[in-house]
């Protein structure tokens, strides 16, 4: 997770921000189907997302997305 920290706080202070901070949050879910008192079936998921935002010449500017990757990370700390 530290590098998606860097490449985002990197990206923004190459590109003037005064401030910035990524949050990234992690998201489980567990699913039980029963029918007459019967499991039918269980699942899991787990996704994860993140949001940048920044400060650049006294103004505030927020991105997310849910496409945790290190090019996705850059992109949208440079959209917010």
């Amino acid at each position: 997770m530290k590098e998606f920290l860097d490449t985002a706080l990197n990206t923004a202070t190459a590109n003037g921000a005064d401030y910035a901070d990524i949050r990234i949050s992690r998201h489980k879910n567990q699913s039980i189907r029963t029918r007459e008192n019967r499991i039918q079936g269980i699942s899991n998921s787990e996704s994860y997302g993140f949001g940048v935002r920044v400060l650049v010449d006294g103004t505030w500017g927020f991105a997310a997305s849910h496409r945790l990757t290190k090019n996705n990370v850059a992109n949208i700390t440079m959209r917010a």
